[in-house]
């Protein structure tokens, strides 16, 4: 993808069960001002949770930059595909859009959550999704 540099994946330094107080799902990654119009990079990982609410937030963050969005939601227990992106969006420099996606294993229907955003300035930048 031109101008949306893809680095190795970040291990990710959380747990991989919602036993532990946060689980943080991160990334990251260069973004250009203006690669083409759907380019999009993220990470994505199998979760246990256990029933209960929980907030859950998506945002994305760079030097004198943060971004993000952030809701409660109640979750049934059981194994989920957790994922985080960030896709360019339209023809303007540099909006993008912050995106995260639960889907417990067997549902058709993730819940989303998500957010547009425009950088100023191509550089790397942090992207994370976090559950507590």
């Amino acid at each position: 993808m031109v101008g949306l540099a893809i680095p190795p994946l970040v291990a990710v330094p959380a747990s991989a069960s919602a036993s532990a107080d946060i689980a943080i799902l991160d990334r990251t990654l260069y973004l250009s001002r203006n690669p083409p119009a759907g380019s999009s990079a993220g990470n994505s990982r199998s979760i246990y949770l256990n029933a209960g609410n929980y907030t859950w937030s998506a945002q994305m963050e760079g030097e004198q930059y943060f971004d993000g969005v952030n809701r409660g939601i109640y979750l049934a227990a059981g194994t989920y595909t957790w994922t985080v992106t960030v896709t360019k969006i339209g023809q303007n420099f540099g909006e993008y859009r912050i995106a995260s996606s639960l889907r417990l294993a067997g549902s058709s229907d993730p819940a989303n959550i998500g957010q547009d955003t425009t950088i100023r300035i191509a550089q790397d930048y942090y992207l994370s999704s976090i559950l507590y």
